[in-house]
């Protein structure tokens, strides 16, 4: 009986992880649509392609948060899956053993203030997107000014992102059923 459900809670794990890897491959095709850098007039560099990942995966972490333990546990999977694959990158492009700690511990506390930035703007009562508009000029644009309807496009986008997510039912986002919009369509 045991061993049984040894089996059955390895198979569950497993299958969790394939769920969580899909999400992330669902992020990453996202955030490398090309609109973001033409048509919201994201930086194509590393940093910019980090920002867009991190604000799509902001976006799904929030959503799997307002699922309980299972939609935290994959939350954490998902934040473990990204770091991995930022890790994998880095080793990928020439980075040391040495500075691959430094970086990694730098972009995760960079990650966590967006996913802070990004949340407390989205739950912001404020008179219409001033908060999520500050908190985007400040992450994704950082010393550019893509100019006030660049930023008002991206907020309305965003604030599109969390709503279609909120809709998709339990049972669909627990079993990696998200889909994101058209970023010019938002």
């Amino acid at each position: 009986m045991a061993l049984a459900r040894f089996i059955a809670a390895r198979a569950a794990k497993r299958q969790r992880r394939d769920i969580v890897h899909g999400l992330y491959l669902e992020i990453c095709e996202q955030a490398r649509k090309p609109q973001f850098f033409t048509e919201f007039s994201v930086p194509d560099t590393l940093e910019g392609r980090f920002d867009m990942v991190a604000l799509h995966a902001f976006l799904v972490i929030r959503r799997l948060n307002a699922e309980g333990d299972g939609g935290r546990e994959a939350s954490q999977e998902l934040h473990d899956v990204l770091f991995a694959d930022i890790d994998q990158n880095l080793r990928a492009s020439g980075v040391g053993d040495f500075g691959i700690g430094h970086k990694v511990n730098r972009l995760s506390k960079a990650f966590f203030g967006r996913l802070l930035a990004y949340d407390d703007a989205l739950g912001a009562t404020d008179a219409g997107d001033t908060a999520l508009i500050d908190a985007l000029r400040r992450n994704v644009y950082g010393r550019g000014d893509p100019g006030s309807e660049v930023l008002r496009r991206m907020a309305a986008y965003v604030t599109a992102q969390a709503e279609a997510l909120a809709a998709v039912p339990s049972s669909e986002v627990l079993n990696g059923q998200i889909a994101f919009t058209d970023p010019i369509r938002a």
